[in-house]
Protein backbone atom coordinates (compact mmCIF):
# COMPACT_ATOMS: atom_id res chain seq x y z
CA UNK A 1 0.00 0.00 0.00
CA UNK A 2 3.13 2.40 0.80
CA UNK A 3 4.23 2.00 -2.43
CA UNK A 4 0.41 2.66 -4.34
CA UNK A 5 0.14 5.71 -2.30
CA UNK A 6 3.87 7.03 -3.58
CA UNK A 7 2.62 6.75 -6.83
CA UNK A 8 -0.38 8.54 -6.24
CA UNK A 9 1.17 11.39 -4.93
CA UNK A 10 4.04 11.39 -7.68
CA UNK A 11 1.18 11.38 -9.94
CA UNK A 12 -1.39 14.08 -8.44
CA UNK A 13 1.88 16.32 -8.67
CA UNK A 14 2.44 15.62 -12.43
CA UNK A 15 -0.69 15.94 -13.20
CA UNK A 16 -2.02 19.29 -11.13
CA UNK A 17 -4.06 21.61 -13.20
CA UNK A 18 -2.38 25.06 -13.90
CA UNK A 19 -3.69 26.31 -11.21
CA UNK A 20 -1.84 24.52 -8.80
CA UNK A 21 1.53 24.97 -10.91
CA UNK A 22 0.95 28.69 -10.46
CA UNK A 23 0.52 28.36 -6.93
CA UNK A 24 3.35 26.33 -6.43
CA UNK A 25 2.24 24.59 -4.06
CA UNK A 26 -0.22 20.64 -3.53
CA UNK A 27 -2.52 20.32 -1.71
CA UNK A 28 -3.48 23.48 -0.88
CA UNK A 29 -6.27 22.14 1.27
CA UNK A 30 -7.83 18.64 2.29
CA UNK A 31 -8.01 16.01 0.13
CA UNK A 32 -11.21 14.01 -0.52
CA UNK A 33 -11.01 10.15 -1.72
CA UNK A 34 -14.69 9.53 -3.36
CA UNK A 35 -15.70 5.67 -2.92
CA UNK A 36 -18.93 5.07 -4.48
CA UNK A 37 -19.17 1.98 -2.23
CA UNK A 38 -21.14 1.50 1.10
CA UNK A 39 -19.00 1.86 4.54
CA UNK A 40 -17.32 -1.17 5.36
CA UNK A 41 -16.61 -3.10 1.71
CA UNK A 42 -12.71 -4.09 0.64
CA UNK A 43 -12.70 -1.21 -1.32
CA UNK A 44 -13.61 1.25 1.38
CA UNK A 45 -11.36 0.15 3.79
CA UNK A 46 -8.36 0.02 1.29
CA UNK A 47 -8.92 3.63 0.70
CA UNK A 48 -8.99 4.39 4.07
CA UNK A 49 -5.69 2.91 4.48
CA UNK A 50 -4.66 4.63 1.22
CA UNK A 51 -5.71 7.64 2.67
CA UNK A 52 -3.67 7.50 5.94
CA UNK A 53 -0.18 6.59 3.95
CA UNK A 54 -1.28 9.85 1.51
CA UNK A 55 -2.04 12.43 4.46
CA UNK A 56 1.51 10.75 6.19
CA UNK A 57 3.22 11.79 2.90
CA UNK A 58 1.53 15.12 2.37
CA UNK A 59 1.23 16.32 6.09
CA UNK A 60 -2.80 16.87 4.98
CA UNK A 61 -5.87 15.84 6.18
CA UNK A 62 -6.98 12.96 3.83
CA UNK A 63 -11.53 12.62 4.00
CA UNK A 64 -13.33 9.16 2.96
CA UNK A 65 -15.99 9.73 1.53
CA UNK A 66 -18.84 7.29 0.94
CA UNK A 67 -20.63 7.92 -1.90
CA UNK A 68 -22.62 4.67 -2.82
CA UNK A 69 -25.37 4.24 -5.58
CA UNK A 70 -25.89 3.62 -9.62
CA UNK A 71 -23.35 0.98 -9.83
CA UNK A 72 -20.32 3.37 -9.04
CA UNK A 73 -21.90 6.14 -11.11
CA UNK A 74 -22.88 8.24 -8.56
CA UNK A 75 -19.65 8.68 -6.92
CA UNK A 76 -17.86 9.10 -10.18
CA UNK A 77 -20.33 12.32 -11.23
CA UNK A 78 -19.53 13.81 -7.93
CA UNK A 79 -15.84 13.89 -8.88
CA UNK A 80 -16.43 14.95 -12.24
CA UNK A 81 -18.25 17.83 -11.16
CA UNK A 82 -15.95 18.55 -8.35
CA UNK A 83 -12.95 21.36 -8.41
CA UNK A 84 -10.73 20.70 -11.21
CA UNK A 85 -7.90 21.16 -8.77
CA UNK A 86 -7.03 17.60 -7.92
CA UNK A 87 -7.88 17.51 -4.46
CA UNK A 88 -11.09 15.29 -4.96
CA UNK A 89 -9.49 11.44 -6.14
CA UNK A 90 -12.09 8.88 -7.03
CA UNK A 91 -11.48 5.46 -6.05
CA UNK A 92 -13.68 3.52 -7.85
CA UNK A 93 -13.56 -0.11 -9.33
CA UNK A 94 -13.99 -0.81 -13.25
CA UNK A 95 -17.66 -0.91 -12.71
CA UNK A 96 -18.46 2.82 -12.56
CA UNK A 97 -15.42 3.49 -15.34
CA UNK A 98 -16.68 0.91 -17.65
CA UNK A 99 -19.35 -2.00 -17.21
CA UNK A 100 -22.07 0.50 -16.46
CA UNK A 101 -21.37 2.52 -19.22
CA UNK A 102 -21.90 -0.27 -21.76
CA UNK A 103 -24.76 -1.98 -19.71
CA UNK A 104 -27.32 1.13 -19.30
CA UNK A 105 -25.50 3.81 -21.19
CA UNK A 106 -28.54 6.37 -20.30
CA UNK A 107 -27.50 5.95 -16.69
CA UNK A 108 -23.76 7.53 -17.36
CA UNK A 109 -23.62 11.23 -17.14
CA UNK A 110 -20.40 11.29 -17.94
CA UNK A 111 -17.39 9.86 -20.20
CA UNK A 112 -14.70 8.14 -18.24
CA UNK A 113 -12.12 8.60 -21.08
CA UNK A 114 -12.90 12.74 -21.13
CA UNK A 115 -13.99 13.73 -18.19
CA UNK A 116 -11.11 11.97 -15.77
CA UNK A 117 -7.48 11.26 -14.94
CA UNK A 118 -6.06 8.15 -14.53
CA UNK A 119 -3.85 8.59 -11.71
CA UNK A 120 -2.80 4.94 -10.90
CA UNK A 121 -4.25 1.27 -10.04
CA UNK A 122 -4.64 0.32 -7.01
CA UNK A 123 -5.59 -3.01 -7.14
CA UNK A 124 -6.67 -6.17 -9.20
CA UNK A 125 -8.63 -9.34 -7.75
CA UNK A 126 -10.70 -11.99 -9.46
CA UNK A 127 -13.92 -12.33 -9.19
CA UNK A 128 -15.68 -15.18 -7.36
CA UNK A 129 -19.26 -16.54 -6.84
CA UNK A 130 -20.02 -18.24 -2.92
CA UNK A 131 -22.98 -19.39 -1.57
CA UNK A 132 -23.65 -20.40 1.98
CA UNK A 133 -21.55 -23.71 3.24
CA UNK A 134 -24.56 -25.49 4.16
CA UNK A 135 -25.95 -25.34 0.57
CA UNK A 136 -27.13 -27.94 -1.20
CA UNK A 137 -25.21 -27.23 -4.36
CA UNK A 138 -21.34 -27.93 -3.54
CA UNK A 139 -19.89 -26.97 -6.67
CA UNK A 140 -20.94 -24.48 -9.57
CA UNK A 141 -22.24 -27.31 -11.96
CA UNK A 142 -24.99 -28.52 -8.89
CA UNK A 143 -25.56 -24.92 -8.22
CA UNK A 144 -26.39 -24.23 -12.70
CA UNK A 145 -28.41 -27.50 -12.14
CA UNK A 146 -30.36 -26.24 -8.99
CA UNK A 147 -31.31 -22.99 -10.82
CA UNK A 148 -32.72 -24.79 -14.54
CA UNK A 149 -34.38 -26.80 -11.92
CA UNK A 150 -36.07 -23.76 -10.18
CA UNK A 151 -36.24 -20.94 -12.51
CA UNK A 152 -35.60 -17.49 -11.55
CA UNK A 153 -35.53 -18.55 -8.07
CA UNK A 154 -31.75 -18.52 -7.80
CA UNK A 155 -30.94 -14.63 -6.47
CA UNK A 156 -27.73 -14.01 -6.88
CA UNK A 157 -26.46 -10.80 -5.05
CA UNK A 158 -23.74 -8.38 -6.41
CA UNK A 159 -22.22 -4.59 -5.39
CA UNK A 160 -24.64 -3.18 -7.61
CA UNK A 161 -26.37 -2.54 -11.12
CA UNK A 162 -23.85 -2.37 -13.56
CA UNK A 163 -20.90 -3.66 -11.52
CA UNK A 164 -19.02 -6.36 -12.43
CA UNK A 165 -20.34 -8.63 -10.17
CA UNK A 166 -23.77 -8.01 -12.12
CA UNK A 167 -22.28 -8.88 -15.38
CA UNK A 168 -20.90 -11.98 -14.15
CA UNK A 169 -24.18 -13.18 -13.10
CA UNK A 170 -25.88 -12.40 -16.44
CA UNK A 171 -22.46 -13.66 -18.33
CA UNK A 172 -22.96 -16.90 -16.46
CA UNK A 173 -26.91 -17.18 -17.13
CA UNK A 174 -25.84 -16.77 -20.81
CA UNK A 175 -23.76 -19.00 -21.34
CA UNK A 176 -25.05 -21.93 -19.16
CA UNK A 177 -28.83 -21.27 -19.72
CA UNK A 178 -29.81 -20.91 -16.25
CA UNK A 179 -32.12 -18.37 -14.73
CA UNK A 180 -30.06 -16.76 -12.02
CA UNK A 181 -31.87 -13.67 -10.86
CA UNK A 182 -29.23 -10.54 -10.13
CA UNK A 183 -29.99 -8.96 -6.85
CA UNK A 184 -28.23 -5.47 -6.54
CA UNK A 185 -26.38 -4.03 -3.47
CA UNK A 186 -24.60 -1.00 -2.94
CA UNK A 187 -21.25 -2.51 -2.09
CA UNK A 188 -19.76 -6.15 -1.05
CA UNK A 189 -20.99 -5.51 2.61
CA UNK A 190 -24.61 -5.61 2.37
CA UNK A 191 -24.57 -8.33 -0.10
CA UNK A 192 -22.73 -10.57 2.67
CA UNK A 193 -25.48 -9.48 5.21
CA UNK A 194 -27.66 -10.76 2.94
CA UNK A 195 -26.49 -14.30 2.20
CA UNK A 196 -26.05 -14.82 5.88
CA UNK A 197 -29.90 -13.91 6.34
CA UNK A 198 -30.65 -16.37 3.71
CA UNK A 199 -32.28 -13.55 1.09
CA UNK A 200 -30.30 -14.59 -1.38
CA UNK A 201 -28.45 -17.91 -2.40
CA UNK A 202 -25.38 -16.46 -3.80
CA UNK A 203 -22.70 -13.62 -4.35
CA UNK A 204 -20.25 -12.69 -7.16
CA UNK A 205 -18.16 -9.54 -5.53
CA UNK A 206 -14.43 -9.50 -5.75
CA UNK A 207 -12.54 -12.11 -3.73
CA UNK A 208 -10.78 -9.67 -1.61
CA UNK A 209 -14.41 -8.98 -0.44
CA UNK A 210 -14.89 -12.32 0.52
CA UNK A 211 -11.54 -14.08 0.88
CA UNK A 212 -12.11 -13.63 4.85
CA UNK A 213 -15.82 -15.80 4.65
CA UNK A 214 -14.39 -18.58 2.68
CA UNK A 215 -11.37 -19.04 4.56
CA UNK A 216 -13.63 -18.91 7.57
CA UNK A 217 -15.83 -21.72 6.15
CA UNK A 218 -19.06 -19.61 6.25
CA UNK A 219 -18.89 -19.33 2.43
CA UNK A 220 -17.98 -21.67 -0.11
CA UNK A 221 -16.69 -20.41 -3.53
CA UNK A 222 -17.32 -22.23 -6.13
CA UNK A 223 -15.83 -20.39 -8.99
CA UNK A 224 -13.30 -17.89 -9.61
CA UNK A 225 -12.59 -16.02 -12.72
CA UNK A 226 -8.90 -16.47 -12.39
CA UNK A 227 -6.71 -19.19 -10.54
CA UNK A 228 -5.32 -18.13 -7.30
CA UNK A 229 -2.46 -19.95 -4.97
CA UNK A 230 -4.41 -19.63 -2.11
CA UNK A 231 -7.54 -20.57 -3.00
CA UNK A 232 -6.55 -23.18 -5.46
CA UNK A 233 -9.37 -25.81 -4.47
CA UNK A 234 -12.08 -23.12 -6.08
CA UNK A 235 -12.03 -24.23 -10.07
CA UNK A 236 -11.95 -21.29 -12.26
CA UNK A 237 -14.01 -20.48 -15.54
CA UNK A 238 -11.39 -19.09 -17.62
CA UNK A 239 -12.48 -22.00 -20.08
CA UNK A 240 -15.86 -21.07 -20.73
CA UNK A 241 -15.24 -16.97 -19.45
CA UNK A 242 -13.22 -14.38 -20.15
CA UNK A 243 -11.17 -14.26 -17.07
CA UNK A 244 -10.02 -10.29 -18.11
CA UNK A 245 -13.63 -9.58 -18.20
CA UNK A 246 -14.95 -11.03 -14.73
CA UNK A 247 -12.08 -9.38 -12.97
CA UNK A 248 -12.26 -6.65 -10.13
CA UNK A 249 -10.50 -3.42 -11.14
CA UNK A 250 -9.72 -0.22 -8.78
CA UNK A 251 -8.68 2.95 -10.24
CA UNK A 252 -7.41 6.21 -8.74
CA UNK A 253 -8.96 9.47 -11.04
CA UNK A 254 -9.40 13.00 -10.71
CA UNK A 255 -11.34 15.11 -12.68
CA UNK A 256 -10.43 16.40 -15.74
CA UNK A 257 -10.13 20.17 -16.02
CA UNK A 258 -9.34 20.40 -19.82
CA UNK A 259 -12.12 17.99 -21.48
CA UNK A 260 -9.99 17.76 -24.78
CA UNK A 261 -6.78 17.27 -23.73
CA UNK A 262 -8.38 14.28 -21.62
CA UNK A 263 -9.74 13.10 -24.92
CA UNK A 264 -6.25 12.96 -26.71
CA UNK A 265 -4.72 11.33 -23.66
CA UNK A 266 -7.10 8.61 -24.12
CA UNK A 267 -6.20 8.40 -27.76
CA UNK A 268 -2.43 8.21 -26.96
CA UNK A 269 -3.06 5.70 -24.27
CA UNK A 270 -5.57 3.46 -26.28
Amino acid sequence: MNGVAQWIVLALALVCPTACVQAQTFPTGPISIVVPLAPGDAADISARAMGEEISRLLNTPVLVVNRPGGGGTLGAYSVVQSAKNGHTILFAQNSALTFRAVLDPQSVPYDALRDLVPLGIASRTPSVLVVRSDAPYKTFAELIEYAKKKPGQVRIGHPGTGSVGDFCVQLISTLTGAELVPVPYTGAGPTIAALRGEHIEGIVSSLGALSTHIKAGTFRGIVTSNRVPEFANIPTMRARLSGRALRHLVQLSRACGDPRGCEEGARRRN
